[in-house]
């Protein structure tokens, strides 16, 4: 039999680096080698081959984090596929409209949503029970593999056990001096315009390579996350990655942080947050073995820092990025913390990362870990500045300060009232856990009214809110004084508990 020949991306290669018998994955009181990562990894791709998996299928990657899924993912890429990661907290028509996009020819999904694939009346059940439940619809003409527990209910569908046996013939590899498109994700967007970014191996290696030497100085510590990918920046930087389940309460991450001796935390502000809110309400002491917190994906504001600060003498630090280039620039709590002047300051650019300023104050970049383009449009140009959406500027020590987003700019007046400017100062108000500056256009006006809403953690009446607002201390421009002030508890969305803006829109 001859022999199938898998490809040897640079993300492959950069694992074959590491030590091939040092443990470095823990899930579910199991811990795996990168020898174990590598050869399940191999075999899942040559039973792929060999099953029909053709170089540029299209895989969508839906399960748990485990080393099956990382193996799946490494598997796709080895036989030239191109992998889409969509966040199923996104919601059912998010989720669907990028479903559609990207039109896959294989979905690897936990074995809970196969049910609900499989059996109409089950899903359906599910969902009068709870309306809200996410499902994967069945797809015409797509192979389907369950992942997880091999049910006798699914005996009928593809499981993923089918392509982890052993078989008879070995492989070749090739490697390619040309980078290879193997990874989608997906922006916030719009329902209609999703916007599916495609990365490079290349791409993501240098992503990589950046956050690793970040967590290099904790080489021997144990980390902890919930996004799968994540680890493997952990696994790159010799560190032991632990993960755990997103939807754990905090009382059991905290057991978890002391069981495990969890040293480095990487994730989003809010998932900390819960930590942290958990343990001042019930007055027990945070988590001591933290040494290093490693915030991202969302907004982190000077009043969330101050707070976890008191608590902890761990090293935190915050990353600024987005789905289009990962990583931008990165900046420590305490100089975050000392910044007095206006707007969000977001750090040093990391090594490579041009940032330009154009003329209306957006922020543009240029870097190698920038992504190649949008799913089914033209591929970005060579070298090209990429327009973030982001408006800020670079002050005198080269350091990017954000005060807004472009399309979330309010128009009032004369006056471009920028929410970024002022939402890290009113976050900063005693009573308020998070605020949001929105623009509504008003017709009978003809221009737009600034809503401010307002989640709060005390009985903060609106007449005391508009004090502070004019105050020496917490006071805004005048210009950005909000029409309407809205108490409510701010929608989210998403594994990395993004604001959900067009919720907010809905409800002003």
């Amino acid at each position: 039999m001859n022999k199938l020949v898998l490809y040897k991306s640079p993300l492959i290669r950069m694992l074959e680096l590491k030590d091939f018998e040092t443990h470095v994955l823990f899930y579910n009181n199991k811990s795996y080698t990168v020898n174990d990562i590598l050869r399940n990894a191999e075999t899942i791709a040559l039973n792929l081959t060999n099953n029909g998996f053709a170089e540029g299928d299209r895989a969508l990657l839906l399960a748990e984090p485990s080393i099956d899924f990382i193996s799946t993912l490494y598997a796709i890429i080895m036989c030239k596929g191109v992998t889409a990661i969509i966040d199923p907290d996104m919601g059912n028509a998010l989720y669907l409209s990028r479903l559609k996009q990207f039109r896959p020819d294989w979905i690897f999904i936990d074995y809970r949503l196969a049910l609900l694939q499989k059996f109409g009346w089950l899903q359906r059940l599910y969902r009068k029970i709870n309306p809200d439940a996410f499902f994967v619809p069945g797809v015409d003409n797509v192979r389907t593999v369950a992942m997880g527990r091999n049910l006798l209910f699914l005996n009928s569908m593809e499981h993923l056990d089918k392509f982890k046996s052993k078989i008879k013939t070995g492989c070749n590899w090739s490697t390619e001096k040309s980078e290879r498109e193997v990874l989608v994700t997906y922006t916030s967007g719009t329902l209609s315009e999703p916007k599916g970014v495609v990365h490079s191996d290349l791409s993501l290696v240098h992503s990589l390579e950046l956050l690793a030497r970040k967590i290099e100085k904790y080489r021997g510590n144990n980390m902890v996350s919930y996004l799968p990918h994540f680890a493997l920046i952990g696994i790159m930087a010799n560190v032991k990655v632990y993960l755990w389940k997103k939807d754990m309460p905090p009382s059991k991450r905290i057991a978890f942080i002391r069981k495990y001796d969890i040293n480095i935390f990487f994730g989003p502000p809010v998932e900390m947050n819960e930590i942290l809110d958990y343990c001042i309400a019930r007055n027990i002491p945070f988590p001591k073995s933290l040494k290093y917190i490693l915030l991202g994906s969302a907004p982190i504001y000077q009043s969330f820092l101050s707070k976890l600060k008191q608590f902890t003498d761990a090293e935190v630090e915050c990353l600024y990025g987005m789905t289009e280039n990962l990583l931008v620039s990165s900046i420590l709590s305490d100089e975050k913390l000392s910044y007095a002047g206006k707007g969000d300051i977001v750090g040093t650019p990391f090594d490579g990362v041009e940032v330009k300023i154009a003329q209306d104050n957006e922020i543009l970049l240029r870097s190698k870990q920038l992504f190649k383009g949008y799913l089914h449009l033209p591929r970005r140009k060579e070298n090209a500045f990429h327009p973030t959406g982001d408006l800020g500027f670079v002050d005198s020590q080269g350091r990017i300060v954000l005060t807004g987003r472009k399309k979330n700019m309010i128009i009032r007046k004369e006056y471009n009232i920028y929410p970024g400017l002022y939402e890290p100062v009113i976050n900063s108000i005693p009573g308020v856990e998070q605020a949001v500056m929105l623009g509504h256009y008003n017709d009978q006006t003809a221009d737009e009214e600034v809503f401010l809403i307002v989640q709060r953690s005390n009985s903060l009446s609106e007449k005391a809110l508009i004090e502070f607002l004019k105050s020496d201390e917490y006071g805004i421009d005048t210009s950005a004084m909000p029409d309407h002030i809205i108490f409510a508890t701010i929608p989210r969305k998403g594994r990395q508990q993004k604001i959900d803006y067009q919720k907010l829109k809905e409800l002003i």
